[in-house]
C-alpha cells in the first residue's frame, strides 16, 4: 500500500463526502442573446425554483482524482483495467475513502462484500494503478 496515494485518496474522499452543493440559476441574458434580442418566456406556465440545477463543487485535485478513477474503465489496450476490474476498484475507493472512511476494516470488508485477502489485493491494485497517474499531484502536495 502506498501511503502517499492513500493520503491523496483520503483527501479526495473527505471532499466528496463534504458535498458542497452549488446552484446554477440560469441568466435571462443567455436566451436573449440566443433569440437575437427577442425574449421568449416559454410555454406560459411558471418554473419551479426547486428544479434549479445543482452540482457538486470540488477542487481541481478532486476533479483530477475523479477523472483518473473513471479512466480505469477504459479498454485494456488503452491502458485501463477494463470495466469488470475497474468497477470493483471504483467501488472499493468509494467505500474506503468516501462512504465508510471512519469505519473499521472489518466493516469495510462487509460493505464491499469481500474477504480480508481480496480487500488487500484490490487496495494494492488500486494504489498501483493510481500511483503512476498521481505522481504529479503527489509532488505538488
Amino acid at each position: 500500500m502506498n501511503k502517499q496515494v492513500d493520503a491523496v485518496l483520503y483527501a479526495w474522499g473527505a471532499e466528496m463526502a463534504a458535498g458542497k452543493l452549488v446552484a446554477s440559476i440560469p441568466s435571462q441574458l443567455g436566451p436573449l442573446i440566443d433569440n437575437k434580442g427577442v425574449m421568449n418566456f416559454g410555454e406560459g406556465h411558471g418554473r419551479c425554483l426547486s428544479k434549479v440545477p445543482m452540482y457538486l463543487e470540488t477542487s481541481r485535485r478532486c476533479d483530477d482524482v475523479d477523472m483518473l478513477l473513471l479512466q480505469m474503465f477504459d479498454d485494456v489496450d488503452a491502458g485501463g483495467l477494463g470495466s469488470g476490474r475497474a468497477a470493483s476498484l471504483w467501488r472499493l475507493a468509494r467505500v474506503r475513502y468516501v462512504v465508510a472512511a471512519g469505519c473499521s476494516l472489518e466493516e469495510q470488508f462487509a460493505l464491499v462484500g469481500v474477504s480480508r485477502a481480496t480487500y488487500q489485493i484490490w487496495l494494492n491494485a488500486l494504489h498501483d494503478y493510481l500511483e503512476l497517474h498521481l505522481a504529479a499531484h503527489i509532488l505538488a502536495a
